[in-house]
């Protein structure tokens, strides 16, 4: 942000008033990107796709929450960096749900079992009973992150948000 701001000032040939800057930032919102979408449980979103966003996204959720155990809800779509995906995820993942979007490029969650040796992983073939699968799973502090294709993400924010409604601030 404070690169954009320096090239923007560049660019324009004048100060950027700051505090609406801060007011932008604060009020930036992605989709699909660390999104929290439940409080009760605790549930997180992120189209970690490739192995940059799932180094990124495990750091994040490493520095930011705070839980007991997490719960990792994942589905890919073919063609993805699998192996990159999937040993960065599992170095933060307690227990593991694989599945797959309503999509032709979703990936047979079965493919991505052995990915995970040596870790307890359950596969479902459809979102909503991943989502089962995790609630059934999940404590009082315990982080479901679903991760991975957007397709899938997608599902599960569909899934919550319209039987809850919007979540407000963290």
């Amino acid at each position: 942000a404070a690169q954009a701001v320096c090239i923007c000032e560049q660019l324009l040939k004048e100060k950027i008033d700051i505090e609406k800057v801060k007011i932008g930032i604060e009020n930036a919102f992605i989709p699909g990107r660390l999104e929290i979408i439940s409080k009760e449980p605790l549930i997180v979103i992120d189209g970690a796709h490739n192995e940059e966003s799932a180094r990124k996204l495990k750091y994040s959720i490493e520095e930011i929450f705070k839980y007991d155990r997490l719960i990792l809800l994942l589905g890919l779509s073919v063609g993805k960096d699998i192996e990159g995906i999937c040993k960065n995820l599992r170095l933060i993942a307690d227990s593991i749900i694989l599945t797959k979007a309503v999509s032709d490029r979703a990936m047979d969650p079965h493919v991505l079992r052995g990915y995970f040796k040596g870790q307890k992983v359950e596969v479902t073939n459809d979102v909503k009973e991943a989502l089962g699968m995790a609630f059934i799973q999940a404590r009082e502090n315990d982080l479901i992150l679903a991760a991975g294709s957007f397709y899938m993400i997608g599902e599960v924010r569909k899934e919550i948000l319209c039987n809850q409604g919007p979540v407000s601030g963290f």
